[in-house]
């Protein structure tokens, strides 16, 4: 089966209905339409999950305090409690559609070195990548162009 890795943005694209355009909302949902029928495997990893939850919860925060939502969160410990579900809907949905999530791991971290002298990507794109070669995935659904220099990477979208 093909595997893809997905991308924080394409998560919260899809999930929050905020698509920048409708060539892309056309990709997105065949993505994910392809992983719900076992056509194609989607993976995420760790990391890519706590970014996702936490951009929802920002998301949801800012409907309630569209200014500074984030100090909303840390300031209010009640405000913040009332969004524990967002957690147990995003589990839900990567349940639902069969989503492999990978850790990130020591070995990630040290190795993604390499990966900022070899091409140039740091942070999250170099876990990133560094977890695709780890599970043999060559393919990734971002709308993030950074890894379109990528040789190895194939880009779904």
């Amino acid at each position: 089966m093909n595997k893809v890795m997905i991308d924080s943005n394409v998560f919260l694209y899809f999930l929050l209905g905020t698509f920048p355009d409708p060539a892309c909302r056309e990709r997105i949902v065949s993505l994910f339409e392809a992983v719900e029928h076992r056509d194609t495997e989607g993976v995420t990893t760790g990391r890519i999950v706590d970014e996702v939850i936490f951009k929802l919860l920002l998301a949801k925060a800012r409907e309630t305090y569209p200014n500074k939502p984030l100090n909303h969160l840390k300031s209010d410990p009640e405000f913040a409690k009332s969004l524990h579900g967002i957690h147990e809907e995003f589990f839900g949905f990567t349940d639902a559609f069969g989503i492999t999530i990978v850790p990130t791991t020591l070995q990630h971290l040290r190795h993604s070195g390499t990966l900022l002298k070899a091409f140039g990507i740091f942070g999250n794109d170099a876990l990133t990548l560094e977890a695709m070669l780890t599970h043999n995935i060559t393919r990734i659904a971002t709308c993030d162009r950074d890894f379109e220099r990528i040789e190895l990477v194939e880009m779904w979208l």
